[in-house]
């Protein structure tokens, strides 16, 4: 299904128009450009990376610009090679190992050295014997390089940094253009010429060149029969922590994974021309930030089946309810962290004015959906139209599905409202800068300390409960409640998210977004006294080094009976330090009310009441820091 809806989606971007390479072909990066004579001598090597701006902007609208080198792309003949494939000289580009038998790696050492010596050596036996077969004059001038060129050293005739040497390497013949541009030499290799040259070279007896693949099968993308794909290539770039030379999304590399004597991909039979379609469709979502998003270790792309501007905007939804979208109360803001129309790289390419139309209907949409509505004209125009999101994240052999998401985008957008309508709490004061809509990432950065430490998993089973409208992970609760008795933060966003599970898990269970008296459930009881007493701590003794919260809420929010008793002995204490009779009066009315709904203190609290009780303290702190006139807080927990 998934490979079947990517081979359309190569359809369908050539169709309008998109630069995707044709089968043979792939784009690669390189840093260096070594330029010869027509004689094959040497005439300098060059740092071929381009300069590019990367503008960024800070939380107070102020911007950044910092220009850096990014590798230079080409569309070349072939594929880049594997890890453990053995030595295998790439048509007409390389790397440095095998264009001049050198180590780019100095932890490597002399064993280094030695494969680059051999690599070196395998790509000059290549060359020369396909020359006489090609009959080029760049090629043959790159020919009389490698026959009097000795490996282990770059050329001196220029000048480049270390760090542009761990890339390919394209050559440029001068008066005659760029190798991998010779149309003859491409139209040789698109028209056979690749088994040729990746079987060894005519010159090796039978015994030792490598055979090609000339089995048939039915293909089970295309229904046809076609010659299958041993291999599925170009390789898959652009997965954070995946290889960087790019991973597989469909491999069988042992013999374990293998039935009915079939070897390799010819278990799961796709014709070439189908896999190669679908890796460029899915190469082309992963180079593009509109159609890319990073969650944990997982990296998604989503599309549209539907015509460029639509599918724009669709995808642009998406991609802005997973990054988030500014508050409307901070106008020093940037124009957007997906700003999906403006080329950072181009000062020219600035958003036109109909760009910054739909940039601002797009973010209207988010906000809708962070309050929990359905824009009805955007369920009339695009409700029906098929709507793809494709979650990936990186393994040790081959890539791993977290998720695929299939349906119409109305669907979507009803499954986006429901989780925004989940979510909703009572958002603290200005000065904490509580986000209008909470995004996915944010979620996942309140389960650990630091971003490193979040469980690869819990992407996935976040993004499954958010697409497909279903109870939120338990795993997440639980870790955000070990978060609260590590650092006792019970912040808005943590919050949020208990109350989405607790209702989802429990649909009986009614959660309102702020205070709410008539909850008799014994965490969240619980959790308003516990939040009365530290007020009350606070109003009688001020600011002291270590409150009721920091000393008793990991004790008090699992093992209440073995807590409550002493904090309601510390309570009477500082009930009568208030300040006044008044106040008195109002604070032990409030505690007598709470505790007429709690016969007993509870030996354990389950998960489940840990996260009510959280959410308890959250609100009636809430309520303590809010003016009775409107619903703002006016100050901090």
């Amino acid at each position: 299904m998934i490979l079947t809806k990517l081979y359309s989606l190569y359809g369908r971007l050539l169709e309008e128009g998109k630069e995707l390479p044709e089968i043979g072909l792939s784009r690669q990066n390189f840093t260096l450009r070594l330029v010869l004579s027509p004689n094959g001598e040497v005439l300098r090597l060059e740092d071929c990376r381009d300069l590019v701006e990367e503008r960024s902007v800070g939380k107070k609208g102020k911007e950044t610009v910092k220009q850096k080198l990014v590798s230079h792309q080409e569309l070349v003949p072939g594929e880049s090679k594997s890890s453990g494939s053995g030595i295998n000289p790439c048509f007409l580009w390389d790397n440095v190992s095998y264009f001049f038998g050198y180590s780019a790696d100095p932890k490597k050492g002399e064993k280094g050295l030695q494969r680059a010596v051999k690599a070196f050596e395998e790509t000059r036996r290549r060359y020369l014997a396909f020359e006489h077969l090609l009959q080029n004059t760049a090629y043959s001038a790159f020919c009389r390089f490698l026959e009097t060129w000795q490996p282990g050293k770059i050329p001196e005739a220029g000048t480049v940094s270390a760090d542009a040497l761990i890339s390919n390497v394209m050559i440029d013949v001068q008066g005659l253009g760029l190798l991998h541009q010779q149309s003859d030499l491409v139209n040789w290799w698109k028209e056979g010429g690749d088994e040729l040259w990746k079987s060894g070279g005519p010159d090796l007896p039978d015994s030792k060149k490598k055979s090609a693949n000339n089995e048939e099968s039915m293909c089970l993308i295309t229904g046809q029969r076609a010659p299958v794909a041993l291999l599925h290539e170009p390789a898959i770039r652009g997965i954070s922590g995946a290889q960087a030379t790019g991973a597989k999304l469909v491999s069988f590399n042992c013999s374990a994974f293998e039935s009915y004597g079939k070897a390799q991909s010819t278990n799961a039979p796709v014709s070439q021309q189908a896999a190669f379609a679908y890796c460029n469709a899915l190469n082309y979502l992963l180079s593009d930030n509109a159609t890319r998003q990073r969650l944990g270790d997982t990296t998604m792309v989503f599309w549209a089946d539907a015509p460029e501007e639509q599918r724009a905007e669709m995808q642009a939804i998406l991609g802005m309810s997973m990054e988030g979208v500014e508050d409307e109360e901070q106008t020093e803001s940037p124009m957007g962290v997906f700003d999906l129309f403006a080329n950072v790289a181009d000062e020219d390419s600035r958003p036109e004015a109909q760009d910054t139309a739909l940039l601002q209907r797009v973010r209207e949409t988010v906000r809708s959906l962070a309050a929990g509505r359905v824009p009805k004209t955007l369920l009339d125009s695009a409700g029906e139209t098929p709507f793809y999101i494709l979650g990936l994240s990186p393994n040790a052999a081959r890539l791993s599905v977290r998720f695929f998401y299939e349906s119409g985008f109305g669907e979507l957008l009803r499954n986006l409202a429901a989780h925004g309508a989940a979510l909703r709490m009572q958002r603290r004061g200005t000065k904490f800068r509580d986000p209008q809509c909470i995004t996915p990432r944010m979620i996942l950065r309140e389960t650990a300390r630091e971003s490193k430490e979040i469980p690869p998993n819990y992407a996935g089973q976040l993004m499954r409960s958010i697409l497909w409208n279903l109870p939120y992970p338990d795993s997440i609760a639980m870790a955000i409640t070990r978060r609260f008795r590590a650092d006792r933060n019970i912040n808005y966003i943590r919050c949020a998210y208990l109350k989405a599970w607790l209702t989802r898990k429990n649909r009986n269970l009614n959660l309102t977004t702020m205070l709410d008296t008539e909850n008799k459930e014994i965490g969240y009881l619980l959790g308003r006294l516990f939040a009365a007493l530290q007020k009350t701590q606070d109003d009688a003794l001020g600011n002291i080094n270590r409150t009721l919260r920091d000393s008793f809420y990991a004790s008090a929010s699992v093992n209440p009976a073995g807590v409550f008793p002493r904090l309601m002995k510390l309570y009477n204490h500082h009930l009568s330090k208030l300040p006044n009779a008044g106040q008195r009066v109002v604070r032990d009315r409030l505690v007598q009310e709470i505790m007429s709904g709690i016969t007993s203190f509870p030996a354990k609290l389950t998960l489940e009441q840990q996260g009510l009780f959280a959410i308890g303290f959250y609100h009636q702190t809430q309520n303590f820091y809010t003016s009775k006139n409107n619903n703002e807080s006016s100050t901090n927990l």
